[in-house]
């Protein structure tokens, strides 16, 4: 019945631009650089989608909308599929091609949320994608694209693994975050497509708080960073 009543919801979906409060984000005004903020964003689907959770997506509905909500280190450029910064600033490559360190933006910040402290949203650091990556290589039923980061990154599969079939050892995996603005991700061997892999919306990042209040309920609730907020 909560899915049919998430079906039907979704019929009269509503991104509404984050920041500044309901009131100013009815009406379009302009920030830095000329770009347009406020207002809401309406779009209509033909089709259901099934999970709104990062690690989820496997549907063209699911990402139409998350796109909108959701930020991860790197993104593909629209107009040539490039792969380029989001919110990490830059990014270093051993010489040996198997460890990456990303410098990760400052001053970007969770939406506000009832997941936080007096629903105040908390500023990303690199320890909330060593989270997320973290959960991309455990076994979970809303885990949906742990196959494209468990084979690459260092112990993904031990770990997985380990989880999975309780007799294993649980390994950790090579993803550290060095400081606040600092992550390092190890792999296995050299992989050409990493960053391409990182710009999935598997690899977007969302606070723990939000998975541990939720619950189950986190394939429907969104809390990102990206300009959009959801409201069904």
């Amino acid at each position: 019945m909560r899915i049919l009543n998430l079906y039907f919801l979704f019929a009269i979906l509503i991104l509404s631009s984050c920041g500044d409060g309901d009131q100013k984000a009815k009406a379009h005004r302009e920030g830095k650089g000329g770009i347009k903020m406020g207002g809401t964003f309406r779009c209509n689907e033909n089709e259901y989608f099934k999970s709104l959770f990062p690690l989820g997506i496997t549907e063209s509905v699911g990402h139409h909308v998350v796109s909108q909500i959701y930020e991860g280190l790197v993104m593909f450029n629209p107009k040539d599929l490039t792969v380029q910064p989001a919110l990490a600033t830059s990014w270093t490559i051993s010489e040996d091609a198997k460890t990456y360190t990303f410098k990760i933006r400052q001053g970007v910040y969770f939406h506000d949320d009832t997941c936080f402290p007096g629903g105040k949203g908390r500023e990303v650091t690199a320890k909330d994608f060593e989270y997320c990556l973290n959960l991309l290589c455990t076994p979970d039923v809303k885990n949906n694209g742990f196959s494209f980061y468990t084979p690459i990154i260092k112990g993904g599969t031990a770990h997985f693994q380990g989880i999975q079939h309780q007799d294993k050892i649980v390994s950790p995996i090579g993803v550290k975050a060095v400081d606040d603005s600092t992550l390092q991700i190890e792999l296995e061997n050299p992989a050409a497509d990493l960053l391409s892999r990182l710009a999935l919306p598997f690899a977007w990042v969302f606070p723990k708080e939000a998975v541990e209040y939720y619950k189950g309920d986190i394939l429907y609730h969104t809390v990102g960073t990206g300009p959009f907020v959801l409201k069904l």
